[in-house]
């Protein structure tokens, strides 16, 4: 089957899988562009440039179905 990845809790925060993130309602490439930006705790804030974002994105949405 083309089931959904499910994502893992760590530190008591869930991480979603990148299925998850790209099957939001809605996504686009510029919502993820967005949320790669900002940082999310328990991650630590990791700069990313602009041609790393554009990859990230393009790898993410790939996922969606």
């Amino acid at each position: 089957g083309t089931g959904v990845a499910h994502g893992v809790t760590i530190q008591g925060v869930y991480v979603p899988s990148f299925s998850e993130i790209a099957g939001k309602p809605n996504q686009t490439r510029e919502r993820l562009k967005a949320f790669l930006m900002m940082p999310h705790r328990p991650m630590p804030g990791i700069p990313l440039g602009e041609s790393e974002v554009r990859n990230l994105v393009e790898y993410t949405i790939s996922f969606k179905h």
